[in-house]
């Protein structure tokens, strides 16, 4: 829904098709741990980012940080993620403070 409405159709259909033949996701959806919840988080997560970008309110803010905190304490991976999340966020708020 997110990405049909931001994107459009054709990128929508690419997405599920690149989401569901993964091969990756197909191996760890069928094992009970937590590699989907995170990786579902740190997707959230990214929704909020961008959202975030295009329009800086503060419930996105809270968002933002609530889903990379849920993520970071879900799984090793939802750390790394959100790592390197975060240090998107202050590479675009440096960026944006030295243009204007």
């Amino acid at each position: 829904m997110f990405t049909k409405k931001e994107f459009g159709d054709k990128v929508s259909i690419f997405f599920i098709l690149f989401l569901y033949m993964n091969n990756l996701m197909i191996q760890k959806s069928c094992e009970i741990r937590m590699y989907s919840l995170a990786t579902l988080l740190c997707l959230v997560n990214a929704i909020f980012f961008y959202k975030l970008i295009k329009n800086p309110k503060q419930s996105y803010w809270i968002g933002f940080v609530c889903f990379g905190v849920a993520a970071a304490y879900t799984q090793f991976f939802g750390i790394l993620c959100m790592c390197f999340t975060y240090i998107g966020v202050l590479t675009y708020l440096f960026g944006r403070e030295k243009s204007s």
